[in-house]
């Protein structure tokens, strides 16, 4: 399966999994482990254990959008005015 055809899959995955309720699935783990980082750095860390302020395993959907987020920060960038982890990063890419 071609990148672009898995990432969108896998937001369609995650917005199911949020019910399109305006909330990431990374929600409770930010605000545990990185709760003060700019939106563009969660990615680099929540992938990193050390960066953590509060030791925090990252659910299985929180991966996934940690890994779409990552994988599509280019579109993001450009076509989401660059709406890393919020409830709209599903939603953009979606559409």
């Amino acid at each position: 399966m071609p990148v672009a055809a898995s990432m969108r899959l896998a937001a369609l995955v995650l917005l199911a999994a949020t019910g399109g309720r305006g909330e990431h699935p990374c929600e409770a783990e930010v605000l545990s482990a990185c709760p003060d980082r700019p939106a563009a750095e969660i990615v680099g860390c929540l992938k990193n254990p050390s960066e953590h302020e509060t030791e925090t395993t990252l659910s299985s959907e929180c991966t996934d959008f940690v890994a779409l987020n990552s994988a599509c920060s280019e579109d993001i960038e450009k076509h989401c005015d660059g709406s890393f982890f919020s409830g709209d990063t599903i939603l953009c890419l979606k559409t």
